[in-house]
């Protein structure tokens, strides 16, 4: 109903993760494991790194809710925080695009959780409008301070969309081309024992 209309008037790209890719961190290497998707609307359908080797992206299939339909998706990463540093939190910036019926409603809304600990994201609600929709909202950790050792952190974002009648709400790089998904960890270095800010 929506694809021809839209599949070319809107840039794609989710970013989430990538296959063991380096990326640099105040000096430091984190260490990505493959993103895993899972849910009732969300394939991974094909994952690009950037030049820098510091922006992975994932692009997803199916991730798509219409005229009455909610549809959930899950990412998991694994991030390898490296000897000396500590995960303090994870920005999250979401990209998508909403085509909402006079009358009709739609939202999209996502929850975090990773590192014994679990937070709130996005809470978007729609009315009537088509346009792309940018959101932001961080997950923080802040982890152990003193004495971190190398450690395996898994991040996961759910995400829940829905759209009543003849609406739309998508994040989907395949059939519509609408769609952004960033995650930018931030770690910094840990403190000896007895120190102090």
């Amino acid at each position: 109903m929506f694809k021809k209309s839209i599949s070319t008037t809107i840039s794609c790209l989710v970013v989430a993760a990538a296959n063991f890719i380096p990326v640099t961190a105040q000096a430091q290497s984190i260490t990505f494991s493959r993103a895993i998707t899972a849910g009732s609307g969300c394939r991974n359908n094909k994952q690009v790194i950037s030049p820098d080797g510091q922006t992975v992206s994932i692009l997803l299939d199916k991730f798509i809710a219409e005229n009455r339909k909610k549809v959930l998706c899950n990412v998991k990463i694994r991030a390898d925080i490296p000897d000396g540093f500590y995960l303090e939190k994870v920005d999250v910036t979401y990209q998508g695009f909403r085509d909402i019926k006079k009358g009709e409603t739609g939202f999209f809304q996502t929850t975090y959780s990773g590192a014994s600990k679990t937070g709130r994201g996005v809470d978007l609600k729609f009315r009537e409008g088509t346009d792309i929709f940018i959101a932001q909202a961080p997950f923080l950790i802040r982890g152990k301070k003193s004495s971190c050792k190398r450690a395996k952190t898994d991040i996961a974002v759910k995400m829940i969309a829905f759209a009543s009648k003849d609406s739309q709400v998508a994040l989907d790089t395949v059939d519509l081309q609408a769609g952004k998904l960033v995650l930018d960890f931030e770690v910094l270095p840990c403190q000896p024992k007895g120190k102090k800010n």
